[in-house]
């Protein structure tokens, strides 16, 4: 699921570390994706010129794994990060179309992936009007509420809250804040001291258990 943010220089210093491993082995498979999700998450929390190196290893990873749907999707999703920090605005539309079509086709190929759906729709809640993702956003966190809703203990609480979430942010932009604010105190119930939660009690503005 998500991983923590960290202050730049333990960044630098744990992604030197990771890197080292990898190099020194070269069929590590775990230690790549482990990688490629860390600036993944940390692109989409706002550190720029990560999105590159993320669908680097992420891309070792397809190659050491074909039929790593996740992997995939995160790809997809670190491709719109290029897009994000592209300063030729033809190469942010042509990176995002094709961040948009590896999701696609990671959902495509694993759609009963909690992963793989929750990485999609969480990107894609943040794109652009011009792309015309609200009903995937829509069908996916539909989706995966159900999952968090009958199979909660399997995916765990930091997933569960995680959904609650963006499952709120999406219900916001949306234009339904009382069904967000709805989900945010659900969601903040399950582990009140998480980093979710304390991201949902920012996003509602509001006291929340």
């Amino acid at each position: 699921m998500a991983v923590a943010s960290v202050a730049a220089g333990d960044f630098e210093a744990r992604l030197g570390r990771m890197e080292a491993t990898a190099k020194a082995e070269p069929k590590n498979a775990s230690i790549r994706f482990e990688i490629g999700r860390m600036l993944h998450w940390e692109g989409s929390l706002g550190r720029k010129e990560v999105g590159d190196p993320a669908v680097k290893w992420l891309c070792e990873v397809l190659k050491l794994q074909p039929t790593n749907a996740f992997a995939r999707a995160l790809i997809g999703s670190s491709m719109t990060l290029q897009a994000r920090d592209a300063s030729f605005p033809p190469n942010r539309l042509r990176l995002a179309k094709a961040g948009i079509a590896e999701m696609d086709a990671a959902v495509r190929a694993a759609p009963e992936d909690p992963n793989v759906r929750f990485t999609r729709a969480s990107n894609n809640l943040h794109l652009p009007a011009l792309f015309k993702r609200a009903d995937v956003v829509k069908a996916d966190f539909a989706w995966l509420d159900e999952q968090v809703r009958r199979h909660g203990a399997e995916l765990g609480t930091e997933f569960c809250q995680w959904t609650f979430c963006f499952h709120g942010l999406a219900k916001k932009k949306m234009g339904d804040p009382a069904a967000a604010l709805a989900l945010w105190a659900e969601g903040v119930k399950l582990d009140p001291k998480s980093d979710a939660a304390r991201r949902m009690r920012k996003e509602c503005r509001c006291d929340l258990p």
